[in-house]
């Protein structure tokens, strides 16, 4: 409440004016977000200068952006040319998007970028082999409950200005879904959907069960922030189209199939964001990858997935793995950080059953 007044005081009521105000009573030695898509936070080296701050990227990071000004990144260039913008540790997912942040922060923008994984997917054991033959679709569907509608044609986001609609955005997911249910069933392996949301949201789950119909398969909602980690077992196949989750596996080494094609739909092929590994400069096709939807292609790169040898996906995926997605179980690289900063810790460890938040 003090912190609210002082803000009211100085009539600066906005995030920025809040945030000026906490910093000036509390004067934190070191800030640390998850949030690592928030404009405001490269501003706090700036207000408060003896501060430390920690950004751990949460998720996969393109030039998406939800008004034609620009994504994350292009905000954070603009907001340079006005204001110091900066970070003094970035902890990211690989060193694979380290060049998107340096870009946008410009030269001396970043103290120190450290590769760490995902704090998430390193906290959750990995499953061991369950013996069965499965195919894991790994959805990346909104939340039908708060409004959105996935077939809806009205904008409702850009890629470098240009108009996407929900419908084109998301109809990459029907199109995987059909193909790999039917690859599945052909190749006598068990279909598993594991959904984005929880039970209590079960839109998400009619529109699978629409596409699918009489065909069989297993939904399994995220109904906690480790569910959908503890679903995969060591020997699936999973697929998707660039959801996180499936770079966190494919950092893990399960073998994943990517059908990168979210952007030809709507025909913005020209941009690629969608692509697999962005903003690596790869074939838009490889053994377990491909920026097109068709039967011949999805078929393809899920029959590599599947079916090549050990040696084969090891030679195919390991210089790509530890590009994109670092793999610390426990979290042991973060804890050095947090060590070497004197910020207390429990030091590396996974994560308890108790402490683990519903979605």
């Amino acid at each position: 409440m003090r912190v609210l007044l002082h803000t009211i005081i100085r009539s600066r009521l906005n995030h920025e004016g809040y945030l000026r105000s906490y910093l000036a009573f509390v004067k934190p030695r070191v800030v640390i977000t998850n949030e690592d898509n928030d404009l405001l936070f490269y501003r706090i080296p700036d207000l408060l200068p003896d501060c430390t701050t920690i950004a751990i990227q949460n998720g996969r990071r393109d030039n998406y952006a939800r008004h034609q000004l620009g994504g994350f990144f292009e905000m954070l260039r603009h907001l340079r040319e006005t204001r110091p913008v900066s970070v003094s540790v970035l902890c990211t997912f690989g060193t694979a998007v380290a060049q998107l942040y340096r870009d946008a922060l410009g030269t001396g923008g970043i103290g120190s970028l450290i590769p760490i994984g995902s704090l998430r997917n390193n906290a959750v054991a990995p499953r061991t082999t369950s013996g069965l033959q499965r195919l894991v679709y790994v959805s990346s569907m909104p939340n039908f409950e708060l409004g959105m509608d996935p077939l809806a044609t009205d904008v409702f986001a850009f890629y470098h200005g240009k108009p996407i609609s929900p419908h084109d955005y998301w109809s990459i997911e029907s199109s995987i879904v059909r193909e790999a249910a039917t690859f599945a069933a052909n190749t006598n392996r068990k279909f598993v959907i594991l959904g984005k949301r929880a039970s209590r949201h079960p839109g998400e789950y009619r529109y699978y069960k629409e596409i699918l119909r009489e065909q069989e398969w297993e939904f399994v909602p995220a109904n906690t922030h480790a569910t959908s980690y503890e679903a995969i077992f060591a020997d699936d196949v999973v697929v998707s189209s660039d959801s996180t989750l499936a770079y966190e596996m494919f950092g893990r080494g399960i073998r994943t199939a990517f059908i990168s094609a979210r952007l030809a739909i709507p025909g913005l092929t020209q941009y690629r964001d969608c692509d697999f590994g962005f903003p690596l400069s790869l074939p838009r096709k490889g053994p377990f990858w491909t920026n097109e939807t068709s039967t011949t292609e999805i078929h393809r790169v899920l029959r590599f997935s599947a079916d090549s040898t050990s040696a084969e996906w090891m030679n195919a995926s390991e210089n790509h793995r530890k590009e994109m997605m670092l793999l610390d179980p426990g979290n042991g690289i973060f804890c050095e950080i947090l060590k070497s900063l004197n910020v207390a810790n429990t030091g590396p460890h996974l994560w308890p059953q108790h402490l683990v938040p519903l979605n």
